[in-house]
């Protein structure tokens, strides 16, 4: 199978304890940074698929949680700044909680 993906730290291990064979690299910070986000994409769309299941989809968003933190420490952000900003943008144009979809607009963009 080939996967040209990242993994956790200990994948490698797991493959060659399992008695597994594999090639794998290390890339530089300014390079894994692209392979985050596209593995945070890829498990945004798990938690989709999980369908209602409680136990995926919190595993799925644990993975996300890490691609997140992973990526701020890649970038040299502050995981907490990204806490206050998103504090500071339910602040201004409020959270998640009543359930609104947007089906058109007209004039400027929000």
């Amino acid at each position: 199978m080939q996967f040209d993906k990242i993994v956790r730290d200990k994948v490698p291990d797991i493959i060659r304890e399992k008695g597994g064979g594999f090639s794998s690299v290390q890339v530089e910070d300014c390079l894994v940074v692209v392979y985050l986000i596209k593995k945070l994409r890829e498990e945004a769309d798990e938690v989709a698929e999980a369908n209602g299941n409680d136990v995926k989809m919190v595993e799925e968003m644990g993975d996300i949680y890490e691609c997140l933190m992973a990526i701020c420490d890649k970038i040299n952000i502050n995981f907490e700044e990204v806490i206050k900003a998103s504090g500071a943008k339910a602040m201004t144009n409020g959270g998640f909680n009543k359930n609104i979809i947007l089906l058109w607009m007209s004039g400027e963009k929000f």
